[in-house]
């Protein structure tokens, strides 16, 4: 760059399609797709409109909602209506067409998810960190427990690439890199790769502007860079689980309905959002070819076995129209997805291990891969049974704490369903009841556990549910509480017996850290990538001299009918 010449730079949101997108087929790509919205169809572009509501913004409604009721002032405002624009363009480049759609305002919406590339976004600007192009202001990467994503690692300041691959641990995946480009360049002054698009601010001369005319140069820029990423470099920043491009993802949705029916095959159901109580769900239907059975009596568990009896030999367009339904007590629909949406599946594929997880696929090394659930596999009691006397009387003293004053006058409603759980079990066994018994080290409050078996020398961890939030609360509490009784064990014995008036012995090898898992909602599985965050913890505390167990908890119902159910609980 001269220091006459000046640039402007144009924010672009660039998502490239999937192959079978075109400019001649938008039906297949965008959502709700009226011909109408075509505001304009050139040879080398289509510009088509997303429409919005008229309504008032959402502040407003959440102030009147909650922060004042009366009067009512959404009279002194006018509704607005957001709308947004989608930019339809192909680039034919080295025999291949590419289509890409480049959103501005609510344009994003138009775009039917699936259609999206997955690797575009964060592959890019993966390959222009490793050209040293530009330097990481912001990264993000996220252990998935379950499903959705549960960490996150930011970097406020900036870090070089080499920082950034080595602090990375061997159980995170990437999910976004956010770059700024050195003050000289003349390409772009900033990007962030994402899982599917790619945000980036492209630099144009003065004389360029407008930039129509000269996108196609610039995105095939871009497409060079996408297509020249290596397995190598892609394994720099995906340490745990490699993302798979677009079209091996194809080629193994290919062999997907096979695999399905091939009982060596670990598949099953998850609920692929977790922004609700999955305890809030008193029942499980299916819709199948359109059509949902009002008069089926629903299914008490999310379970793929109950779906292939229906629907015996599914196809990938089945997949994708075929619908879970998530009830509440009262028949209303709580959450519906597609069987695509919510199915997990880990295969042998050729050359290598894949894994379908939020209709991602991703790869594992066959190894770590074996290795791995060998290890959860040894750690694992699938075969635990709970004493009837302790079902009876947790379900008991949740009823009963619904007749009190206290709950009544609470205005959240919440239930401490997991402490009555905790002491049933603790009495029926004859435990030492620690739920909520914290001890202080090094300036951390720490749980020492919910029970302790004097005889096992066990720290029972126990946890309701098995969404990802809980899971991560569940596998850090035991972890931590084991470290300090290892690594501060004077310390931490005595502060033990001042606060919970127990003796436990004077060197923690050979304890044993039990997190048991209360479940009764689906199938007894932990996700390979929620494997993956607990392995860390497994090993450490191995190393430290423990024993660690995973104890399922089935035909247990701590949310009894009619029992009004708050999230946060």
């Amino acid at each position: 760059m001269t220091k006459n010449e000046k640039y402007i730079s144009v924010p672009l949101t660039i998502s490239l399609l999937t192959e079978e997108c075109t400019k001649d087929n938008l039906e297949i790509f965008i959502a709700d797709y009226n011909e109408e919205n075509i505001i304009l169809k050139d040879c080398n572009y289509i510009l088509y409109k997303k429409n919005g509501n008229k309504d008032y913004p959402k502040w407003l409604k959440d102030f009147q909602k909650k922060v004042l009721k009366e009067p009512n002032i959404t009279g002194f405002y006018s509704k607005t209506i957001s709308e947004g624009l989608t930019l339809i363009k192909e680039i034919s480049y080295k025999g291949h067409n590419y289509t890409f759609a480049i959103n501005f305002g609510q344009g994003r919406h138009n775009i039917v998810k699936d259609k999206i590339n997955n690797t575009f976004g964060i592959f890019v600007a993966q390959k222009i960190l490793l050209n040293k192009q530009a330097r990481v202001k912001i990264a993000q990467s996220r252990s998935i427990e379950g499903d959705p994503v549960n960490k996150n690692r930011m970097f406020a300041n900036e870090i070089d690439q080499e920082a950034l691959f080595s602090l990375l641990d061997t159980d995170e995946v990437m999910r976004e890199l956010n770059l700024l480009a050195d003050k000289n360049s003349t390409d772009f002054s900033s990007v962030i790769g994402k899982y599917g698009p790619l945000n980036i601010k492209l630099k144009f001369k003065q004389d360029e502007i407008p930039c129509i005319k000269h996108l196609d140069k610039r995105i095939i820029e871009l497409v060079e860079l996408y297509n020249s990423i290596t397995d190598d470099q892609v394994a720099l920043l995906f340490k745990g689980l490699q993302p798979v491009k677009k079209d091996k993802s194809e080629e193994l949705y290919g062999s997907l309905c096979e695999k399905l029916l091939d009982n060596n095959n670990k598949m099953y159901l998850f609920e692929p959002e977790m922004d609700y109580d999955f305890m809030r769900i008193s029942g499980v239907k299916y819709k199948i070819d359109g059509n949902l059975d009002k008069d089926e009596k629903p299914y008490t568990k999310l379970d793929l076995n109950d779906y292939l009896n229906i629907k015996n030999n599914p196809t990938l367009e089945d997949l994708k129209n075929d619908y879970v339904i998530l009830l509440d007590e009262d028949d209303n629909v709580c959450k519906c997805w597609n069987i695509l949406e919510t199915l997990y599946g880990e295969f042998k594929y050729e050359d290598g291990i894949y894994i379908l997880s939020n209709e991602i696929w991703h790869k594992v090394e066959e190894n770590k891969y074996n290795r791995i659930n060998k290890i959860i596999k040894d750690i694992t009691d699938n075969n635990f049974v709970l004493k009837d006397v302790v079902k009876i009387n947790t379900v008991k003293e949740i009823i009963n704490y619904t007749k009190t004053d206290e709950y009544k006058n609470s205005t959240d409603k919440r239930i401490p369903r997991e402490g009555f759980f905790n002491i049933e079990f603790a009495k029926s066994y004859g435990y030492t009841l620690l739920d909520k018994k914290l001890i202080n080290i090094d300036g951390d409050s720490i749980e020492i556990c919910d029970s302790y078996n004097q005889n096992g020398k066990e720290f029972i961890h126990a946890k309701i549910g098995t969404s990802a939030d809980k899971l991560t609360h569940l596998f850090a509490q035991g972890y931590a509480s084991a470290r300090a009784y290892k690594m501060d064990t004077t310390n931490y014995i005595n502060k033990v017996k001042t606060v919970a008036g127990i003796n436990i012995p004077d060197t923690p090898i050979g304890a044993t850290i039990n997190y048991l898992i209360i479940n009764s909602k689906k199938v007894n599985e932990l996700t390979f990538l929620s494997k993956m965050t607990l392995i860390e913890k497994i090993e450490n505390l191995q190393a430290f001299g423990f024993n660690v167990k995973l104890t399922w908890v089935n035909d247990i119902n701590i949310y009894p009918k009619g029992i009004e159910v708050n999230e946060n609980e």
